[in-house]
């Protein structure tokens, strides 16, 4: 398959030479290795459902949703991670005592703890990868994760050395399938059903 270059940046420098892949690839990385490699080699355009939902909302729907809030806030933050070779825009960083808050907003998806940690885990992969392109972009460290479902609350999560192996590892995971242009095996599962790519998969 030809490789779509659009959504990648090729960042060089002090001998470096390296694809900086989006960071919404990662998240759907982790949901399915698969489909991350049909958006990346058959998809131009990577919005989805819930980033033309986010258009809707202005950023004082989200700071209505975490209250009063202690630090300086930044909207829409563009961010990159040499190291990890992804960039993405941040819906919101807060910025109080010298760390980082990165707030991600699902505004079609009910959250729960368990289900973050279950079935959306590919959500905070993407909200950790932010945090970790935060760190490098902003030179400062992040401690927590914010994450805004459909009903408004703030579920907030800790940075935590899981979350770092967990993105870490998918980031690895993601630019084996860039390099090699090789897609991963085939697992069946019930969100199959709902893949837009399906027909095509079933079919290799």
């Amino acid at each position: 398959m030809e490789k779509q270059w659009g959504p990648s940046t090729l960042a060089r420098g002090s001998g470096y030479s390296r694809p900086l892949l989006p960071v919404i690839l990662l998240k759907e990385y982790v949901y399915c290795p698969r489909y991350a490699y049909y958006r990346l080699f058959i998809e131009r355009d990577f919005t989805t459902e819930s980033m033309w939902d986010a258009k809707k909302f202005t950023i004082n729907h989200i700071l209505s949703a975490l209250g009063s809030i202690k630090g300086k806030t930044l909207a829409q933050v563009k961010v990159r991670s040499l190291k990890l070779g992804l960039q993405g825009v941040v819906d919101l960083v807060i910025l109080h005592n010298g760390h980082a808050k990165v707030i991600e907003a699902k505004l079609l998806t009910k959250l729960s703890r368990r289900s973050l940690r279950d079935r959306y885990a590919h959500i905070i992969a993407q909200a950790g990868a932010y945090a970790m392109c935060v760190e490098e972009s902003l030179k400062t460290p992040a401690s927590e994760l914010g994450f805004i479902g459909n009903d408004y609350k703030v579920l907030w999560m800790p940075l935590s050395p899981w979350i770092r192996r967990l993105v870490e590892e998918a980031t690895r995971g993601l630019h084996d399938i860039y390099r090699t242009e090789e897609p991963p095996p085939p697992s069946h599962s019930a969100k199959c059903n709902y893949c837009c790519y399906r027909d095509i998969c079933w079919d290799h």
